[in-house]
């Protein structure tokens, strides 16, 4: 919300007007103005059931103090039950590390909006610590002969990781398929690289011999409803005729 009126340039509603701290732009006369801009801005933006807490607010910073007081309160359960999702975070199976990292920043966040502030070196060592099996190496690499550690290092180290990651399985994959590729033999030809189904000289050789076999065509004339009194018969056979 705060971000919302700083871009309208209405951040001055959320604190006490003063000479001080009044832009220079606003002049007095404007205001009320902008302080029911101010207001109006944040009734918009808040849902129905938001709004029935908070409808007797008539200024922008009784509103916020208001939204404060109901959702931001810096009580010790809700300070205990984010640090345990912190200290207790690990990466879930078939996560992405970006994904993680992002829920690990969001944790951090949350407990800065309630004023619990986390040491760089000890966020590093539990975004480490939180990391599965997998990534051993790395978190050994990164906490051995080291004066410091901090989030940049292993943010850094983490992209470099994962990237490498990355290529070593795009290369496996492109070796199982030139594998794949190698291991099968034609008993047609005895080349590599196709089945004998997919043989093009197969398939050469089955059209050759369809062109030289003739096909038959029978041909009779029928005469008659109660049987046959005389039947013609053609038969083509190789490109010649026979009658009977």
């Amino acid at each position: 919300m705060k971000a919302l009126l700083v871009h309208k340039g209405l951040d001055v509603a959320l604190g006490e007007v003063s000479s001080s701290k009044k832009p220079r732009k606003i002049a007095n006369e404007d205001l009320p103005y902008v302080l029911d801009r101010a207001h109006s801005a944040i009734i918009l933006s808040l849902g129905d059931g938001v709004l029935r807490e908070v409808g007797g607010e008539k200024t922008a910073a009784s509103l916020r103090k208001k939204l404060e007081d109901l959702y931001t309160k810096k009580s010790m359960a809700k300070r205990l039950a984010t640090k345990k999702k912190l200290y207790t975070l690990q990466m879930e199976y078939g996560s992405s590390i970006t994904d993680h990292i992002d829920a690990f920043n969001k944790i951090i966040l949350d407990l800065e909006d309630i004023n619990v502030k986390i040491d760089d070196e000890d966020k590093a060592m539990i975004l480490l610590c939180s990391l599965p099996s997998s990534y051993g190496h790395l978190v050994d690499t990164l906490m051995c002969g080291r004066q410091t550690l901090t989030m940049v290092d292993v943010k850094e180290n983490l992209s470099l990781t994962v990237r490498g990651m990355t290529e070593k399985r795009e290369e496996n994959t492109g070796k199982k398929k030139r594998s794949k590729s190698k291991s099968r033999k034609c008993f047609q030809c005895h080349k590599e690289g196709h089945f004998k189904r997919d043989c093009p000289e197969k398939k050469y050789k089955n059209k050759d011999a369809k062109e030289k076999s003739g096909d038959a065509v029978v041909a009779s004339e029928f005469e008659g409803s109660d049987g046959y009194d005389s039947a013609g018969v053609l038969i083509a056979i190789d490109g010649q005729t026979r009658g009977n």
